[in-house]
């Protein structure tokens, strides 16, 4: 297998150190290593959905405005990451946005082989039939879209039929799932439920407050147990190492009580107090 690596954004000559740590592993593992060129594009900015958790509106605006010659932005890249604030919402207030992007990624990405990757997701309430018919014409991978209140549930599922209708395959789909915000664990566990219904594969993304740059995190969420803060994402992200059907057979409970190494006395939710 040939893994690849993309070089650091703007080619900067010290890579992170994650990147360091993959290319040690991966040559344990007796794999050949090789750069390819990423680069994160913006084909436009400003979002107006307004999401509580979000800086997006503050920063960029609440207007879909489209970015200047985006088109050249993508030369001598192998992968294209967009990180759009919201392309979906974007297409529907730029009319000529969709012709645009069948133009350029419908002409060069299949016949190149470039991927896609759509960063920042789709978002469910814009994601229409009009934009699914553009988007799944792309090569788009892998596809994203978000659960991140229950409130939202008919949206997201929605959207993540729309897709498998148009031929994208599940295991494609990748769903964040916030937490930590005006949630509690209850409510958690039902999305994810939720999303395995779906046979989607759920990120579990934890909220923190948007004045928080790095440092300890000292936001602690009203509604949750210190402990399962911490510990939900790792049951998470878990399941997404076996397989979905296989890891409904753990419970959150099991998980506390065999893969992690916490003092459960106190711990509510094994007391049966939620």
């Amino acid at each position: 297998m040939n893994v690849l690596l993309v070089e650091p954004v703007y080619d900067h000559p010290f890579p992170h150190l994650f990147t360091l740590k993959a290319i040690t592993y991966w040559r344990s593992q007796g794999e050949s290593v090789r750069w390819t060129k990423g680069n994160a594009v913006e084909i436009t900015t400003g979002c107006s959905v307004g999401c509580g958790f979000c800086l997006v509106p503050k920063l960029y605006g609440v207007r879909s405005r489209r970015v200047d010659r985006w088109q050249t932005h993508f030369a001598d890249r192998e992968i294209w990451h967009v990180i759009d604030d919201n392309l979906s919402q974007s297409m529907l207030s730029i009319p000529s946005l969709a012709d645009d992007l069948l133009e350029f990624f419908g002409a060069a990405g299949p016949s190149h082989g470039h991927p896609i990757d759509l960063n920042s997701g789709i978002e469910p309430r814009s994601f229409t039939d009009e934009v699914a018919d553009v988007l799944t014409q792309l090569p788009v991978h892998p596809w994203r879209t978000a659960l991140d209140e229950t409130s939202e549930a008919p949206y997201t599922l929605r959207a993540i039929e729309m897709m498998k209708q148009r031929g994208v395959d599940p295991k494609e789909l990748h769903v964040y799932l916030l937490y930590g915000w005006k949630d509690d664990l209850a409510d958690a566990l039902h999305r994810l439920d939720l999303l395995l219904d779906a046979d989607v594969t759920p990120f579990a993304m934890r909220f923190v407050p948007l004045d928080w740059f790095g440092g300890k995190l000292e936001y602690r969420p009203p509604h949750w147990y210190p402990l399962h803060y911490i510990d939900f994402a790792r049951y998470v992200n878990q399941m997404k190492r076996r397989s979905l059907k296989s890891a409904r057979r753990w419970s959150f409970r099991w998980f506390l009580e065999n893969c992690t190494s916490h003092d459960h006395r106190d711990d509510p939710y094994l007391k049966g107090e939620t």
